[in-house]
């Protein structure tokens, strides 16, 4: 991003729009001067202190960039010209990556949320009928946290707890397992967050927009399309996948099942959020071989399907 752009060119710009653009631009440079690496610190693990001017300082400039979000487009027929084109260019880089700060927590895949800086795995837990903060403290979930520290931790006020009514839902630490970082996903993995969202296979319109899967659906879906993965079905990955003689209208008699069973853990293992998979049994119908397949996440899912040869 180092690039120089002249003073009367910002002027121009100043006196066009009628924004003061210096504004902008210095909020940024102090932000990555005095904050950024603090937020890349936190999200990754190396620090327990997240400096409250450095997110005040963000969300000011969040602030500031709606601001001039909206002075590019109002003015974009008059900003046309050669001479600002490197200021608009250069204010539009420093947009695109003032968005993806905002996003930090998920791009590096941290499970680390208000309340919650400890390097464990976050889960979700809803209280059920007459449960107690105690037995909640002492449960599954880690023993050191006293339940006043839950219900703190998560805003929860006494006004909101009955004993008699669960549905409460809570962020809680998972006792002895570390927070995971996984290539697939881009997301705060908390709680099923950590299976991802993708959208509908069949690109589906709901309210308005492409339907996004659950966490627990997008497993669903990505064991089917690596279970139907043919050899070239991916250029940039061509040897992942099926081999052509195993797919379906092949010939039962040319079909090796330990050779089949290595090619489809090599294409669950392609996605890190799937792992131990098993044939469960293997039936011919016909001239049809049915293959049937259990594959469990790392956490506490697994998925059931058949595969037709």
């Amino acid at each position: 991003m180092a690039l120089i752009i002249a003073t009367d060119t910002i002027e121009k710009f100043q006196k066009t729009t009628r924004y003061d653009i210096d504004t902008y631009l210095n909020l940024w440079v102090d932000f990555v001067d005095l904050y950024y690496n603090n937020l890349i610190d936190y999200f990754k693990g190396r620090t327990n202190i997240l400096r409250q001017d450095g997110v005040k300082s963000l969300s000011k400039l969040l602030r500031e960039k709606t601001k001039v979000d909206d002075v590019l487009s109002l003015y974009a027929e008059k900003l046309e010209r050669q001479d600002f084109w490197n200021l608009v260019d250069y204010i539009d880089d420093i947009s695109n990556r003032v968005t993806y700060i905002a996003s930090l927590s998920k791009f590096l895949r941290s499970a680390r949320f208000e309340g919650y800086n400890q390097d464990t795995m976050t889960i979700e837990h809803i209280m059920t009928d007459y449960d107690t903060p105690d037995s909640l403290a002492s449960q599954k979930q880690n023993p050191q946290d006293e339940w006043t520290d839950i219900f703190i931790k998560n805003n929860v006020l006494e006004t909101d707890y009955q004993a008699e009514s669960g549905g409460l839902n809570l962020q809680l630490e998972k006792a002895g397992v570390k927070s995971v970082f996984l290539n697939s996903v881009i997301d705060n993995l908390i709680g099923d967050n950590i299976y991802g969202k993708d959208l509908d296979l069949e690109f589906v319109f709901e309210d308005d927009d492409l339907k996004v899967l659950s966490p627990r659906d997008t497993v669903k879906q990505s064991v089917k399309i690596l279970g139907g993965l043919a050899k070239g079905d991916i250029p940039e990955f061509p040897k992942l996948g099926i081999s052509k003689n195993l797919q379906v209208g092949s010939n039962l008699g040319v079909i090796s099942i330990p050779f089949l069973t290595r090619e489809l853990r090599e294409a669950f293992s392609s996605d890190d959020t799937l792992v131990n998979f098993k044939i469960l049994d293997v039936k011919i119908d016909g001239t049809a071989l049915f293959v049937d397949y259990e594959v469990q996440t790392f956490k506490d899912f697994s998925v059931n399907q058949t595969l037709q040869i």
